[in-house]
């Protein structure tokens, strides 16, 4: 029986894990298929390739309510969530311009067209590599702020 859905995630080392949730990517070769995502304070950097060829990178925001998507038959997305903090020290956005929204960004954002993005493990490599420079041409990061989403992202609600 041929692959119908394939959904993988690959988590971040410890030097990216106040920024990055995890890594993911989905595949799907049957019909279109629609998906309804929940509220969870993250965003994602989406790539969209079809039939194996880049399409789009996408920045979604922040939902705040449940959001539709749509995913066509032959897609295969790669993507990064990211914590809430990565608005900020990754994407220099402040998190209320992101709050509810899709942005279409340019297909050489972080060079991301030059990955070889049909490997998921080297893209997630690739991509932890350009993050973790980011990271490191800050001055400073507000380590109250770190603290604080390190105990919102941990906090066990039973």
């Amino acid at each position: 029986m041929q692959m119908k859905q394939k959904y993988t995630q690959y988590l971040p080392s410890d030097s990216l894990r106040n920024f990055i949730k995890y890594f993911w990517a989905f595949e799907y070769n049957e019909n279109d298929v629609e998906f309804v995502v929940l509220p969870d304070a993250c965003f994602d950097l989406v790539i969209d390739f079809e039939h194996r060829k880049l399409q789009n990178i996408y920045l979604t925001g922040v939902w705040t309510k449940p959001h539709k998507v749509t995913v066509t038959k032959g897609t295969i997305l790669f993507a990064i969530r990211f914590k809430i903090l990565a608005a900020e020290y990754l994407l220099y956005k402040e998190l209320k311009s992101i709050l509810d929204t899709m942005t279409l960004l340019p297909k050489n954002f972080w060079n991301i067209h030059k990955v070889d993005c049909f490997n998921f493990e080297n893209f997630c490599s690739t991509l932890s590599v350009h993050i973790i420079s980011i990271l490191k041409r800050l001055k400073n990061i507000d380590h109250r702020k770190l603290k604080l989403f390190d105990y919102i992202y941990n906090k066990r609600v039973y």
